[in-house]
């Protein structure tokens, strides 16, 4: 009989939930870096990230590194977070 912290589902979601941990962490981080205030009512994230326009900004920005982690190449001497910050910026500047 599997124990509960064995069991592949309980491993799953507890992965799941370090990932969503991870990727906000990265995006405040991202937003700290660029100084957006992702709380300001003012701020409106999600059509320019093309997201749906009812999701909050720091929705919209998790989603948004979730999307860039799966499409950028990390170099080996390279900070992930300088990339993150340079694509959001040359996207915002886009528009």
């Amino acid at each position: 009989m599997p124990s509960i912290t064995t069991s592949p589902n309980i491993h799953h979601l507890l992965e799941e939930r370090e990932e969503q941990h991870t990727l906000r962490r990265l995006a405040l981080s991202v937003a700290a870096k660029l100084r957006l205030e992702v709380h300001n009512p003012n701020l409106v994230l999600a059509p320019l990230l093309q997201q749906p326009v009812q999701r909050s900004n720091l929705t919209s920005l998790i989603e948004w590194v979730k999307r860039e982690l799966e499409d950028i190449d990390i170099e080996p001497d390279g900070d992930l977070l300088e990339q993150l910050c340079s694509r959001l910026q040359h996207r915002l500047s886009e528009i």
